[in-house]
């Protein structure tokens, strides 16, 4: 199975009449990336004035990573310290939570206005019955 990253290319040299020479050469794609660029033919001609807007534009494409990488890693953090403290909200909430459901038992309750003289009822509560029946007029 041949290599899918470097290109075969052959090559006959005829030496003499009789004898046929097949030379290999492997070129990696990565190679035929940068000729097809031509970044090297740029500033192998001298001359750097017309590569300056080119080099302007890979500076500005490598702010612009460096700064969205700067604000990812700020929201990152920001995400972690919003985790953190919802994590100590909910562990109020629950503490919370569960002073009030042992507060507001009646057992709580009655020991809480024993001395306001109040205590709990003896006799459970009877239904109150109305016999009287409107007047028409």
């Amino acid at each position: 199975m041949p290599n899918q990253f470097i290109e075969d290319k052959t090559e006959t040299i005829v030496a003499e009449p009789q004898e046929v020479k097949k030379i290999t050469k492997k070129k990696s794609k990565v190679a035929v990336a940068f000729r097809k660029f031509q970044l090297p033919s740029v500033f192998q001609s001298g001359n750097l004035m017309e590569a300056i807007p080119y080099l302007s534009f890979i500076v500005l494409l490598a702010i612009v990573y460096i700064g969205y990488s700067y604000r990812a890693d700020k929201r990152v953090r920001a995400i972690d310290k919003i985790g953190k403290e919802i994590k100590i909200m909910r562990t109020d909430y629950i503490a919370g939570k569960s002073e009030l459901m042992q507060a507001s038992r009646a057992s709580a309750v009655a020991v809480k206005v024993e001395h306001l003289g109040l205590s709990q009822a003896i006799v459970p509560p009877g239904k109150i019955v109305n016999d009287l029946k409107p007047s028409t007029n």
